[in-house]
């Protein structure tokens, strides 16, 4: 079985976290997916970040949705390689290598802006997430593929699964075993999991027949599990 090896945040050993030049480094070292996630400006764009401020990663005290993009693409090097990315930017790049983008919706306003913005072209794209949020997507763009996300070892209920309407279950990899990865199969449903950065849980999820790895690390990904 081929495992799609999906690069948590493009390439976060190599670059900053979800920049281009972090995507990019994801998909020379061979990644399926790429991961990343989105906040939304005060003036309504996706931008690429994972935190809802730019402290941690920028050293800037503003929160995303405090700040418009033409005063953040000044302050944080946007339009560069190295610089906070916007959605569409990102998603260029994924499409052009034939890779597939695997975009991380927090909460449900977020979603609602994401479903504006891909509303003419769902390509390559896969949404993961809050579940209410993936809800509202499911309602808004009913074929796109969906991996919900879950922490939980209790799987999602028979209700969530039936609105959202996931291709995958998208799960904590510590809390997969065999008997969860089989209730998913058998329920239709395909098993993804993060965040895997050790070659035993590589292996040990490979075993358990997981159909998707997420991995801070791709290269490494690639080398335990790519033949």
């Amino acid at each position: 079985m081929s495992i799609i090896t999906v690069a948590h945040r493009g390439a976060p050993t190599v670059a900053r976290e979800n920049t281009l030049r972090s995507i990019r480094a994801a998909i020379d070292r061979g990644a399926d997916w790429v991961e990343i996630d989105t906040h939304v400006t005060a003036d309504g764009r996706l931008v690429v970040v994972h935190d809802p401020t730019f402290e941690r990663l920028w050293g800037v005290k503003l929160a995303v949705a405090e700040g418009n993009w033409p005063q953040l693409e000044k302050a944080l090097d946007g339009g560069t390689d190295d610089g906070v990315p916007l959605l569409g930017e990102v998603l260029e790049v994924v499409r052009d290598a034939g890779r597939t983008l695997m975009i991380d919706l927090p909460d449900s306003r977020i979603a609602r802006v994401c479903c504006d913005f891909l509303q003419q072209d769902q390509s390559a794209v896969v949404l993961t997430g809050d579940p209410d949020g993936l809800t509202l997507a499911r309602d808004r763009l009913p074929r796109i593929p969906i991996a919900l996300s879950w922490e939980s070892p209790d799987l999602p209920g028979a209700d969530l699964l039936a609105a959202c309407r996931p291709q995958w279950v998208n799960q904590q990899h510590d809390l997969l075993d065999d008997a969860a990865v089989d209730q998913l199969h058998s329920g239709g449903h395909g098993v993804c999991c993060y965040t895997v950065d050790d070659p035993d849980d590589m292996h040990r999820l490979a075993s358990l027949g997981v159909d998707a790895i997420i991995s801070n690390d791709i290269s490494l990904l690639r080398k335990t599990l790519v033949p």
